[in-house]
């Protein structure tokens, strides 16, 4: 967004003002409800509302510090509309500056639940460890809540939904559904032995 932003403040097409009007009309136009979803979705997250994730900071393709206007008017709209979109993260990393995380742990004190706060180096780290250029490891955001993702591909940590139980039953049961007396998990063998 901020190459947009920049380039229209130069040329007098917007103010500062103007941009923050417009990024909290975005957060009222996220916040609304999405009623279509795809059937992949729904068969695993039927009922969860659709949410969109903005993350500002972090550090450019080259290194540097990524924190700009925007990443302030970002925390500052989040404050002022209060809406439950978007999840707005944020990338911390060693250089950050000071002014950019006294306005995250502002925005965090007030209790809105945003914004979320990641490590940079460990999201940059996730990423290079699946084979990814070090420049492409760096321009990552988040996607849904904690996966780092550089644009339309990344890591997937599939929501953190673990069946406890289920692999329990699995154990128990020589890898057996007990509902549906189908081969589910390892054959480990009977519990007895």
């Amino acid at each position: 967004m901020f190459p947009y932003y920049e380039k229209d403040i130069a040329a007098g097409v917007i103010t500062k003002d103007d941009a923050r009007e417009l990024i909290q009309a975005l957060w009222l136009k996220f916040s609304e409800w999405v009623w279509t979803i795809s059937s992949n979705t729904a068969g695993f997250f039927a009922g969860y509302n659709q949410f969109q994730n903005l993350t500002v900071g972090g550090r450019k393709r080259d290194g540097s510090d990524a924190t700009n206007e925007l990443s302030y008017l970002c925390l500052e709209a989040t404050d002022r509309v209060r809406t439950h979109q978007p999840g707005l993260s944020v990338r911390i990393h060693q250089d950050c500056p000071q002014e950019f995380l006294d306005a995250v742990t502002d925005l965090v004190s007030k209790g809105t639940g945003f914004p979320a706060i990641h490590n940079d180096q460990a999201g940059s780290q996730m990423l290079l460890q699946a084979g990814y250029e070090p420049e492409d490891a760096r321009d990552w955001s988040n996607c849904g809540c904690v996966v780092p993702h550089f644009r339309k591909t990344g890591e997937w940590t599939s929501a953190v939904n673990v069946n406890f139980a289920a692999a329990m039953e699995y154990a128990l049961n020589e890898g057996k559904s007990r509902m549906t007396g189908k081969k589910m998990g390892l054959d480990a063998g009977p519990v007895t032995e």
